[in-house]
């Protein structure tokens, strides 16, 4: 019924049996006017769903990023964790990356702590990278940080 106007009350039909957690309504629901019950029943999920879904994008944008941590703290990481995570890197993006990639960040890592500056985020290696013209010697990791700097923006969706 689209309506609790009783004057429009139709013929009662067959009833289909109801699944679990198919339509169950609590207690307090049962004597709702429409109102409250649209409030209740739609608005309410309605409200909830973005929230859901930025819940479920943050856990996955974690996950993201986490694979990524290796140029987050490149001057403090050992080479042997450099190279760990770098192979870790290289496995999930083994169709954008060569094999030498875990030994290019290791030597990366190596050219960073001797410069002067502190260049600590993905956007200012990248820049340096290309500014220093340094692209044609650290090809894989320049790679990479497109990759992590493009894949967020290229994920996202238009929603209304």
């Amino acid at each position: 019924m689209l309506t609790d106007n009783h004057m429009y009350k139709g013929r009662r039909g067959p009833t289909r049996k109801r699944f679990l957690q198919e339509g169950i309504e609590n207690e307090d629901n049962r004597h709702l006017t429409a109102r409250d019950k649209f409030r209740v029943d739609t608005f309410a999920v309605i409200s909830d769903s973005p929230s859901v879904e930025l819940e479920r994008r943050k856990e996955a944008y974690a996950g993201f990023h986490e694979r990524f941590q290796v140029f987050f703290q490149l001057r403090w990481f050992s080479s042997e964790k450099i190279r760990h995570l770098a192979a870790n890197l290289q496995k999930a993006y083994s169709s954008d990356s060569e094999e030498d990639f875990p030994d290019e960040m290791v030597r990366f890592s190596g050219y960073q702590n001797q410069t002067d500056e502190n260049v600590s985020t993905p956007v200012k290696l990248l820049r340096d990278i290309r500014e220093s013209d340094i692209v044609d010697a650290y090809s894989n990791v320049e790679i990479a940080l497109r990759l992590y700097l493009t894949l967020p923006v290229a994920n996202t969706e238009g929603e209304r």
